[in-house]
């Protein structure tokens, strides 16, 4: 009984510990494929960014020519919010942008959805890149 009384607890301790470590894990792998994402977009390189979707949600073929004349200057998250299961992420970006035909700096707000996929252990982003108008 009293060995009961011990293991029991470390037990759950443990069971705890492996969850919180599995979150962090999660998170932090979360963070370096947002970063990756946000610096592609950056960088305009809209080919790249297109890698991050989830190949399910995709439709047909990507005609990349409508982003050749947009130049992106900002990419900052606006909002950020965890699924209460913590597989999923819903942001809110805001993207500072210009047309290389007109050089007016043009702002919108994107929602990103982003879930993690168990079998490749990884984030994929759930919507399409930003319409740039």
């Amino acid at each position: 009984m009293d060995k009961a009384k011990i293991l029991i607890p470390l037990f759950v301790i443990l069971i705890v510990g492996c969850v919180t470590i599995s979150f962090n894990s999660r998170m932090e792998n979360f963070e370096n494929i947002s970063k990756a994402y946000e610096k592609a977009l950056s960088a305009s390189d809209f080919e790249t960014a297109y890698q991050f979707i989830d190949p399910q949600t995709i439709e047909g073929e990507m005609g990349f020519d409508k982003y050749k004349n947009i130049k992106v200057v900002e990419y900052e998250v606006k909002k950020s919010n965890l699924s209460g299961d913590n597989l999923e992420i819903y942001q809110i970006v805001e993207i500072g942008y210009y047309k290389l035909s007109s050089y007016v700096l043009r702002t919108i707000r994107h929602k990103e959805l982003w879930k993690y996929n168990e079998e490749n252990k990884s984030w994929l982003l759930q919507t399409s890149l930003p319409d740039f108008k």
